[in-house]
């Protein structure tokens, strides 16, 4: 009954959401380092240092402001959270006061001690993994790691199963024009080879005429129409057979995505305590940050400024985060978030943990196309 709580919870935020002015958040999205041992193209928290961050103690006051507000789910991301040394206590904490918690991590740190917890604590245990091509991984991601992890993911993978644990592993992967060609091994070898639960894509988010984390332009992480459509073609194929965690809506804008943010969905803090407002892309831009150390959440969140910050944003579609897109549906569209979130990914994702748990996962199959795999020297796990 405990773990059922914030799943009540949530389907009474998403009623209210519908008839009501006033929104509820249901999502919190925190940056619990902005410290990274990664190096990737995309992404330059690598470069910031773990200065001046949030003490426990201060994470578990917000914590509680966000579940007084109406949060049900919290992602633990960064930076890469595993290098919090509280990140399980605050885990807990929050699992204690009713709240479910996802995990977005690099893997690279992990130790079979952190399987309890994981287990125990955690929905959902996401790792980043752009490639199943090592030289790909490290163009990308910056780092020469991609055989520890998945040695890693084994380790944790025979630890939910001895423990018959309902906690899913999620496959994340960025998409961009060097590895967008290799998808379709990539599925197979994640889902098929070495088991993940389920496996997203996001198109990678770049500026136009922007510069990657080297200083070199950013154009050429951008994948080509061409490589765009097929890629959406390839993945809703295999979402057929596989839980692919975006929806067909997802999949099908790909590219080009038609939603409005519904800002209001999503509490995102950082780890300096700082409410980005609301969306961790364009608060530096717009230059209004609310600090948490010397202001409680829950005073604020309904005050006129702060609501008229997020209205600003209402019909912003600038990202292409599918965690931004898809929960923008899922909290203004009952019908997506039936058919798409319930019908669509949980159903199957739920038959695919059983599965797992039961060792009885089918064999894996392709009625899409077959290719000829890449020579690649990393292990298939069983």
């Amino acid at each position: 009954m405990r773990k059922l709580a914030p799943i009540i919870r949530f389907l009474g935020n998403q009623a209210l959401n519908q008839v009501s002015i006033s929104k509820r958040p249901m999502y919190g999205f925190i940056l619990a380092t902005e410290g990274c041992n990664s190096r990737c193209t995309y992404c330059g928290f690598w470069k910031t240092r773990m200065a001046d961050e949030l003490s426990t103690e201060e994470w578990k006051r917000i914590l509680d402001d966000m579940r007084e507000l109406g949060v049900t789910n919290v992602t633990w991301s960064g930076g890469e959270p595993l290098l919090r040394r509280d990140l399980f206590e605050l885990a807990k904490y929050s699992y204690d006061i009713g709240m479910m918690n996802n995990l977005v991590t690099n893997f690279i740190v992990f130790k079979e001690s952190m399987i309890e917890p994981m287990s125990e604590y955690f929905v959902t245990i996401g790792i980043s993994i752009d490639s199943h091509r090592p030289e790909i991984y490290r163009e990308l991601r910056g780092v020469d790691w991609l055989p520890r992890i998945i040695e890693n993911f084994g380790k944790l993978r025979k630890g939910l199963v001895k423990r018959q644990s309902s906690t899913f592993t999620l496959a994340l992967n960025t998409v961009t024009a060097l590895n967008i060609d290799s998808t379709h091994d990539l599925i197979h070898y994640l889902m098929d080879d070495i088991s993940f639960d389920s496996i997203s894509f996001q198109l990678v988010d770049t500026e136009k005429g922007g510069l990657d984390t080297y200083g070199k332009p950013n154009d050429y992480l951008e994948p080509s129409g061409e490589q765009i459509e097929k890629f959406r073609q390839l993945v809703r194929g295999h979402k057929k057979q596989y839980p692919i965690i975006n929806s067909g809506r997802y999949l099908d804008q790909f590219g080009a995505f038609d939603y409005d943010c519904n800002p209001w969905k999503c509490i995102q803090i950082d780890s300096h305590g700082y409410l980005q407002t609301p969306c961790l892309r364009l608060a530096k831009d717009k230059g209004k940050k609310i600090n948490l150390r010397e202001q409680r959440l829950v005073d604020i969140w309904k005050s006129e400024d702060v609501q008229n910050i997020y209205r600003s944003y209402n019909e912003c579609n600038l990202c292409n985060y599918y965690c931004v897109v898809d929960t923008a549906w899922t909290s203004t569209d009952f019908t997506f978030f039936m058919n798409d979130l319930v019908l669509g990914i949980t159903l199957p994702l739920r038959r695919r943990i059983g599965q797992r748990n039961n060792a009885k996962i089918p064999p894996g199959r392709c009625d899409y196309y077959n290719s000829e795999s890449p020579k690649i020297n990393l292990p298939v796990l069983k």
